[in-house]
């Protein structure tokens, strides 16, 4: 379980308007468009330096304060920065996009994320997953929550988007990427045993619905200047065949940049 614990600290937020553009059938020029439209890139940005303290912080937690845990330290530090550095994240979303995508809806995709509603969201969402914005994420789930609940058509609402964008399991999906690569980079050239893994995720699935009611607290937060009406739009994009094409390709693309 304190592997787990620490897995829980890493705060992150699914990312559920995203694209990108790669070789591939679907015309390059269309894809750059949908990506400027996405605000992915500076959620890579974040995420890598989530990510990267994140690891680093595990690390110093649990080496003991030696000569040698330096050097694990060091090389743990290299070791994610290089992996989460954002052009790496960028490109291997932008491969896996191209080739799990059809351009069959990139022109209703275009659409609807050019709208205002889906903007405000991108916008919103980048304001959520920035660093320096922590102590408000954190303020708003163990103050603000605490004293007044959200009224229950609004968490209705986020439950819904939590379900529809499978937002869950993408992120517990990540976490357990996360905690992998730092161990895989501090063991060096040795290979994770698979039942370690295994038995993580076991142990993680056994703690979904605790993941579940973290994602909902995070959307709370990250929708909260949306009203019920904007939220009610956007949450609709998602039963569309359009965004649902989408969404499968976002989560796919991202599960494999952080493996």
């Amino acid at each position: 379980m304190n592997c787990l614990q620490r897995v829980l600290r890493f705060t992150l937020l699914s990312f559920l308007s995203s694209f990108a553009f790669a070789e591939g059938s679907v015309d390059q020029q269309i894809l750059q468009k949908v990506y400027d439209l996405s605000g992915l890139e500076k959620q890579f940005a974040y995420m890598g330096h989530t990510f990267t303290e994140e690891g680093l912080r595990m690390g110093r937690s649990e080496l003991p304060d030696n000569e040698m845990s330096l050097q694990l330290l060091s090389r743990l530090e290299e070791g994610l920065t290089a992996k989460y550095a954002p052009a790496r994240l960028r490109n291997t979303v932008q491969n896996v996009l191209a080739r799990e995508l059809s351009d069959e809806y990139l022109d209703e995709i275009i659409k609807v994320m050019g709208g205002d509603v889906w903007q405000k969201a991108v916008r919103l969402e980048n304001r959520a997953n920035n660093p320096d914005n922590l102590n408000d994420l954190e303020n708003y789930v163990s103050v603000q929550l605490q004293k007044k609940l959200p009224r229950q058509v609004r968490l209705d609402l986020v439950r819904d988007l939590v379900q529809k964008t499978g937002a869950v399991d993408t992120t517990m999906n990540m976490m357990i990427s996360g905690a992998l690569s730092a161990a895989e980079i501090m063991i060096g050239s040795e290979k994770i045993p698979a039942q370690f893994e295994t038995s993580m995720r076991n142990q993680m699935s056994s703690m979904r619905a605790e993941y579940e009611e973290m994602v909902t607290r995070q959307f709370l937060f990250t929708y909260r200047f949306m009203s019920d009406e904007q939220l009610q739009e956007y949450v609709s994009y998602y039963d569309t065949p359009a965004i649902q094409s989408l969404n499968k390709a976002i989560t796919a693309s991202l599960v494999e940049a952080f493996k």
